[in-house]
């Protein structure tokens, strides 16, 4: 890791604008280090050109939802630090960076994202899914564990996304 922060180090002084560049999807370098969890070239990245915290893949895709669908609390923590309003964006599915950790049953990061913002537990993505029903349509109970729900309210977001929750006790 040390060693790949030095050559990006060393990139970025040889060609400055190098930070800027996008692959056919628009991906840039921030979005395949946040992807991969590699805070320290996240953070170098950001140093040299803070405005790649607002790019977007042709997805829609931030940094931030490379972070929290591949699992990298660390990465979420530094990037939301950098930028709070990245935790509202949505990408081309309506979905936010919770409702993909969510999905991917990340239960760090689903619990990061939650303790920033609980009220963001009801936010639907594209389908009207809430983060609730992407982690139990995956069967991620440690994740739907961290979501302090009433029974009423968990037949009410089941309702209203017209889905029935296996786990939900209004339905038991």
């Amino acid at each position: 890791m040390e060693q790949s922060d030095g050559v990006v180090a060393q990139l970025l002084a040889l060609s400055p604008q190098s930070s800027d560049a996008r692959d056919h999807g628009d991906q840039t370098a921030l979005h395949y280090a946040a992807e991969n969890g590699h805070d320290k070239i996240v953070a170098r990245l950001l140093a040299h050109n803070p405005a790649l915290i607002d790019a977007v893949t042709s997805r829609r895709m931030t940094a931030l939802h490379f972070a929290a669908c591949g699992g990298h609390q660390s990465t979420v923590v530094q990037l939301l630090n950098h930028s709070p309003g990245l935790f509202d964006l949505k990408n081309a599915s309506n979905d936010t960076a919770l409702h993909l950790a969510a999905f991917q049953g990340h239960v760090k990061v689903v619990a990061e994202l939650l303790a920033r913002r609980p009220s963001s537990l009801l936010d639907e993505e594209g389908e009207g899914r809430t983060p609730l029903f992407c982690a139990a349509s995956k069967g991620h109970q440690e994740v739907v564990d961290l979501i302090p729900l009433t029974t009423d309210q968990v037949c009410l977001t089941s309702l209203l996304s017209l889905s029935v929750l296996v786990i939900s006790p209004c339905f038991l």
